[in-house]
């Protein structure tokens, strides 16, 4: 109900924008002080009147119903740790939430809610904000022919969702003249996928490359200082694409480079990945003591 309340003031607040009319202080001044209650106020368990036993079948899903992208967004950002913790209490407790029509239950019920699938969807979804191929593990069948209002709503924040995409360097630092491999991953979606790379001023171009899903080599253009590759990945290929440069700096300073992943219509990817260049080494005191 809380949620409700929540989604109710939002929406109005943006209806209001939506037609060019000033924003009611009082609605804005309840949403806001809902927003903090939520957050204060969240508790993972359930409460246990004597005289509602029935609202136990709702323990998995009753954090998360009526669950929009603005709220999810908020708690995101407010009680990310909290969240993280309940979702992994009911991923235990009833570790089939997530299929359509389950058989299984748990406490001292007879159904599985349809309730529960949507909810710890959309909580993944839009508060822990998993990617794309995280989601599509737990995205089941529609409960019914057509018209699953539920399943709709989890396959629009699956689509939505940012895909999987990751660099990591090896090693992580390194002196003048060291090599560095970066190694770039993600997941194809028979869709065209495009990967800009702009690496870092202290590094030399990039070299030995190496493939892995795709046949299609990185070009380089060494004004931009910037790899581009684009292909058409079957869905659920991984592709790995890695590389070897060499530090050419001799400051002491952090090398960031941030890569991008894009499709298109849908949201571009980033992933980042700092190598520390020509470090100070600090070394902890060696302690000896007789037995």
């Amino acid at each position: 109900m809380h949620n409700a309340y929540i989604a109710g003031y939002w929406g109005y607040l943006e209806l209001e924008k939506l037609a060019g009319y000033p924003e009611s202080t009082e609605i804005r001044t309840e949403l806001d002080r809902l927003l903090a209650l939520r957050v204060t106020e969240f508790d993972k368990d359930a409460p246990w009147p004597d005289y509602y036993d029935y609202r136990r079948t709702l323990n998995v899903a009753r954090n998360f119903i009526y669950l929009v992208p603005e709220l999810g967004q908020y708690l995101h950002d407010n009680a990310l740790a909290k969240i993280q913790e309940a979702i992994d209490e009911y991923n235990y407790v009833a570790p089939y939430w997530f299929q359509t029509k389950t058989e299984q239950t748990f406490c001292e019920g007879v159904i599985q809610p349809l309730y529960d699938s949507n909810s710890l969807f959309q909580a993944k979804a839009l508060i822990l904000q998993e990617d794309r191929e995280e989601l599509l593990k737990y995205l089941d069948v529609p409960a019914f022919v057509r018209g699953d209002l539920f399943y709709i709503q989890n396959l629009i924040v699956t689509i939505q969702a940012v895909r999987y995409f990751k660099k990591v360097a090896t090693p992580s630092f390194g002196y003048q003249g060291n090599a560095i491999t970066y190694t770039l991953s993600f997941l194809g979606n028979h869709s065209t996928l495009t990967l800009t790379d702009t690496l870092s001023t202290g590094v030399s171009a990039p070299g030995n490359f190496g493939l892995e899903g795709t046949s299609v080599m990185p070009d380089y253009d060494s004004d931009q200082h910037r790899l581009t590759w684009s292909d058409t990945p079957p869905a659920g290929q991984e592709v790995t694409i890695s590389y070897i440069i060499t530090i050419t700096t001799s400051d002491h300073r952090a090398l960031t480079n941030t890569a991008e992943l894009s499709e298109a219509g849908a949201e571009s990817s980033t992933a980042m990945v700092i190598v520390i260049a020509n470090p100070y080494l600090t070394y902890l005191p060696l302690i000896l003591k007789d037995d």
